[in-house]
């Protein structure tokens, strides 16, 4: 979730320090899942389009800026499908 450990250290030793990681990360999961979703339909109706650098483009933006380490790979995975 690309917490620093030394909050998820402080979490775990109290409950309303927990309760604030696991809102940031529950926050991040949200806002990067809409993240994601929205930028892979419009990098795929560009790709239809016969735009792959504009998807590409898309999907640089996107990793430039996402958190969440499973949709950073999702990304990447993404991008190497493109080419070069």
């Amino acid at each position: 979730m690309a917490i620093p450990e030394s909050d998820a250290q402080a979490a775990v030793q109290d409950v309303a320090a927990a309760t604030v990681l696991l809102r940031e990360a529950h926050g991040r999961i949200r806002e990067g899942s809409i993240r994601l979703n929205i930028t892979e339909v419009r990098a795929r109706d560009l790709v239809r389009a016969g735009d792959r650098a504009g998807a590409r483009k898309l999907r640089e933006d996107l990793l430039a800026v996402e958190l969440v380490p499973l949709y950073r790979q999702q990304v990447e995975i993404e991008l190497k499908g493109l080419g070069d």
